[in-house]
């Protein structure tokens, strides 16, 4: 098994990346009007198969459900088909064509409940110029079509701005108000920035999953609203007009990186990292997984085979742990692991299919444990003698070496 080398912040890293939330940040759309008006349009195109009260409390029962998610299996999409259409008792294939037509036609007609922001675009604009990525950080629960059109109505078309992510259901497992939605698109794309902010206006959506990553972030409310509420001293709140000189005075003095060091981070690099590695290996043929080289070192194989053995020398030190929580969860039956088993999107002698099952007895593992059990030392065959949560980093820090290496190759002329 190759060893994989230590992940050092900032060796590779360069350029600064902002996050952008969408809704009522570079667009001005009230949720609460939009909504209703969406679900009655997408109702009256499906009318003649299916009641409206039916299809709206079917359809809202199933984005529920992927808020609730925490698995790394599937992607939003998968899993909301999995609630829907059979809670219509109407297969995908048969509505398909409606649902596509719907956004050809209808949801457009509903630009004019939105209306662009000036100041968003100067603010877009700015951060292009000083050399930032920019990443649209909206909640991932509509697809790509809508989040496109929706983006062309703040009169911030992709094809016309170089965004280097834009989070939609089709390609992505988590979404807010989860960390590893955000560990999720710092994976996505390599961990490879250097500092990283978030701006939104939703404290529970935006604000405080980010600054659980140890991302700044500025919540854009009303001025009378007090900023107490922010964890980070490098996060702040205001206007969207004054979030340009927030941006230029984080960019001058960014301080250090994100150490993604507290428990709840380290859960959410942990859960990313699997999920990523879907979308990330979406792009290529299974069959050259071993045949792309990495540093010159190991494969794509081997990488992920690495990641695996890491988790299963994990797994069996976990198993010497007591379990201490007030609340702990029900062991992971053999029903239970047959039926994640079965949901890998990947053959049985796929690498990738051996990492997610590792990760998730890890994952299970670590959930029930006390906080108090994070800080109890143990042996851990790779990285010796130490505290659970400094294992845990080790272990972490090791994912974003892979994705980092990983995302750096499939972004090379290698593949071309």
């Amino acid at each position: 098994m190759p060893s994989l080398t230590t992940y050092v912040p900032g060796s590779i890293m360069k350029k600064s990346l902002i996050l952008f939330d969408l809704d009522d940040t570079l667009l001005s759309n009230q949720m609460s009007t939009f909504l209703p008006a969406y679900l009655k349009a997408l109702s009256k195109a499906l009318i003649e198969y299916i009641s409206p009260d039916r299809m709206v409390s079917t359809l809202l029962a199933a984005t529920q459900t992927l808020v609730e998610k925490t698995t790394p299996l599937k992607t939003l999409e998968e899993t909301f088909d999995q609630c829907f259409y059979p809670g219509i008792d109407i297969p995908k294939a048969d509505l398909q064509p409606i649902i596509d037509q719907f956004y050809i036609e209808d949801f457009p007609k509903l630009r004019n409940l939105t209306q662009p922001r000036p100041e968003a675009i100067r603010m877009i604009e700015t951060a292009l110029e000083m050399g930032c990525d920019i990443a649209i950080a909206t909640n991932p629960l509509f697809p790509k079509t809508a989040t496109r059109q929706r983006l062309s109505w703040a009169n911030l078309d992709h094809h016309r701005y170089p965004f280097v992510l834009v989070s939609t259901y089709e390609s992505f497992h988590f979404c807010k108000p989860h960390p590893a939605y955000y560990a999720e698109i710092l994976a996505q794309l390599g961990w490879q920035h250097s500092h990283v902010v978030m701006i939104g206006n939703e404290w529970e959506d935006d604000i405080s999953p980010a600054e659980t990553l140890g991302i700044p972030a500025y919540w854009l409310t009303d001025e009378n609203q007090s900023g107490t509420r922010m964890r980070l001293s490098a996060s702040s709140c205001g206007s969207l007009t004054n979030a340009v000189g927030w941006i230029q005075s984080r960019l001058a003095d960014p301080g250090d990186p994100p150490s993604y060091q507290p428990i709840p981070a380290i859960m959410a690099v942990l859960r990313s990292t699997p999920a990523a590695l879907e979308t990330l290996l979406k792009r290529i043929d299974t069959h050259l997984w071993s045949e792309i080289p990495i540093n010159n070192k190991y494969s794509i194989s081997e990488a992920v085979q690495s990641l695996s053995h890491i988790d299963q020398e994990t797994s069996l030190s976990l198993q010497n742990i007591p379990i201490k929580s007030a609340h702990p969860e029900a062991p992971l039956s053999a029903n239970r692991q047959k039926t994640e088993r079965n949901d890998y999107p990947f053959e049985e002698d796929n690498p990738l299919s051996s990492f997610f099952e590792s990760r998730l007895e890890v994952l299970h593992q670590l959930e029930q444990l006390s906080s108090d059990q994070w800080r109890d030392k143990i042996r851990h065959p790779i990285f010796g003698e130490d505290t659970l949560q400094k294992i845990t980093e080790y272990i972490a820090a090791t994912d974003r070496t892979v994705l980092q290496d990983i995302y750096l190759v499939l972004n090379s002329d290698i593949l071309t």
